[in-house]
């Protein structure tokens, strides 16, 4: 349907600005990114969300949008809900710069290019099923949820900054979506964070400083994700909640060790190196802390070390499997005791010079 409201001037400007792919900058003079809250008179900055739908998905035939440069907006209101669901913006890049939007940000099934959201605050932005020949940037920007569940993107997905604060609730949901990368740097992230079934061909890093917090939930839940490179994983501290990665297949693990809460997963959790020197006694309780105990968890280590050469390092960990094993509630007494008994003669078949120790000292 064709849009006929009258416009506001402000309004006619951003068609302007659009067609000729420059930026509308609505901020009062001389207002940088870092001053945000110096901005009080947003009802003259006001665009109307409807307008701005129109504009983007051509709603008006003497509308037209700069195939390249898009729709560049800054300083501006938004009044109302931006439903850009199932629309086509494979000419449209949008960007937003120290934006205030009244209501939820819609790009469920929308195809899209590049989309960059800096120094803004919404409510939510989502984009379910979203289909991107580019990537997804957001920078300093503050909201309460994003949801991108089967979104599908070429590029990356960047967040640095931004603070997503839902108590009790999804702050990110990214269940089964596939792009290239993942980064949440610098973030603060108050909710739950999903990456169940994802698929990333490059790198998902969670590091400088950012921080994952969701008592009493799961803090971050990346189960049966897969990511062709590294999975980054340095916190400014330690989850606040229970990060699960059981069932992810990886290439690296570059974590650090102090990053991860009292509860976690990594039951049937694959990756092929380690990118970070932790000791040895650091992997041991790292693994041992996992819960269920689940004997994969040590092999898994033991191969990694294994393939890198450090055969003594695997050995050690192949005999705290063994242990762990004999401690579990479910064994009977015999079998708890003839663990025991290979423990202490030849360490579980690891180090079998024990048994002659054991002769000779007899003789």
């Amino acid at each position: 349907m064709e849009y006929k409201d009258e416009l506001t001037p402000l309004e006619s400007r951003l068609v302007e600005c659009a067609a000729a792919g420059e930026e509308l900058d609505c901020a009062p003079t001389g207002v940088t990114t870092a001053e945000f809250d110096h901005i009080e008179d947003w009802e003259e900055r006001k665009i109307r969300a409807e307008v701005l739908v129109a504009l983007c998905t051509g709603e008006r035939p003497d509308w037209t949008v700069h195939p390249r440069r898009g729709l560049r907006l800054r300083g501006a209101y938004i009044a109302g809900q931006v439903d850009l669901s199932r629309a086509e913006l494979t000419q449209c890049p949008l960007a937003f710069h120290t934006c205030y939007f009244e209501e939820d940000v819609l790009l469920d099934q929308a195809t899209t290019t590049d989309l960059s959201f800096t120094s803004c605050v919404l409510p939510s932005l989502s984009g379910a099923r979203l289909n991107s020949s580019a990537s997804l940037h957001l920078r300093k920007t503050h909201l309460r949820q994003m949801a991108f569940d089967g979104a599908s993107l070429r590029g990356i997905v960047g967040l640095s900054e931004v603070r997503l604060i839902n108590p009790g609730g999804y702050a990110l949901d990214a269940d089964s979506m596939s792009a290239s990368d993942v980064f949440l740097h610098d973030c603060y992230v108050k909710g739950r964070v999903r990456f169940l079934g994802a698929n990333l061909s490059g790198e998902l890093s969670c590091k400088n400083g950012t921080k994952l917090i969701n008592p009493g939930g799961y803090a971050f839940n990346v189960e049966a994700c897969q990511v062709g490179s590294t999975l980054s994983f340095h916190l400014g501290e330690a989850a606040v909640g229970v990060v699960n990665v059981a069932y992810a297949r990886i290439g690296t693990l570059a974590d650090n060790i102090a990053s991860w809460p009292d509860t976690y997963s990594l039951v049937s959790f694959s990756y092929h190196s380690l990118g970070t020197d932790e000791s040895l006694d650091q992997r041991l309780r790292w693994i041992s802390n996992s819960k269920p105990f689940s004997p994969h968890v040590y092999s898994q280590l033991a191969e990694v070390y294994r393939s890198s050469g450090h055969e003594g390092f695997a050995r050690q960990v192949a005999i705290t499997r063994e242990k762990e094993r004999g401690r579990q509630p479910d064994l009977s007494w015999g079998s708890r005791s003839w663990n025991r008994f290979l423990g202490l003669t030849v360490a579980y078949g690891y180090e079998p010079w024990r048994a002659l120790v054991l002769l000779v000292l007899q003789l």
